[in-house]
């Protein structure tokens, strides 16, 4: 109930449920360009209203879409699995503060740029969630997450209804 969460990619009733059982939360949702985004922005502003939530900063901000060829897959969207969003709005919704946070959740566009902008902004005991990590089977490789967190804390749980889809937490130790 005390804890001060930052999270990547808003999901409606989940991040109402965060806001009610923690002090503050930051949600960030992501910003195709491509497409109207109003139908999820409007379903959250109720939501937000509808509950009286008062301790959520709920943003949108652009991602980077590029398109890639994936060798089983054809033409994907490689935002999700590569390096890409480094200088995007998305990722860099975090820097908009100086917050130390207890939790960052990564669930969303920009995995691997995601972690590293997290780095400036943990402190001892925080913990990082990345839902869907390292999903081979879609393309997306965390390896480099691995690297960048490997003095922390993990453990992984799978989900039991698919081969690769799994949420991996990391605690910061020092």
């Amino acid at each position: 109930s005390n804890w001060k969460i930052f999270e990547w990619r808003s999901r409606k009733h989940s991040t109402i449920w965060l806001a009610k059982n923690c002090r503050s939360i930051t949600a960030v949702d992501d910003l195709d360009l491509r497409i109207n985004n109003d139908l999820h922005q409007q379903q959250m502003k109720y939501l937000i209203r509808k509950y009286d939530v008062k301790n959520l900063t709920y943003k949108s901000r652009a991602i980077e879409v590029v398109i890639e060829e994936h060798p089983f897959f054809g033409k994907i969207e490689s935002n999700i699995r590569s390096n890409y969003g480094e200088n995007s709005p998305y990722v860099n919704a975090i820097h908009e503060t100086d917050e130390q946070y207890d939790c960052i959740i990564i669930d969303g566009w920009h995995y691997n740029a995601c972690a590293r902008a997290a780095l400036s902004h943990v402190k001892k005991g925080t913990v990082i969630i990345v839902d869907n990590c390292h999903r081979l089977t879609i393309g997306i490789d965390s390896t480099k997450i691995f690297k960048l967190y490997h003095e922390f804390e993990h453990k992984f749980f799978y989900d039991p209804e698919t081969v690769d889809k799994r949420t991996d937490v990391w605690i910061v130790l020092d």
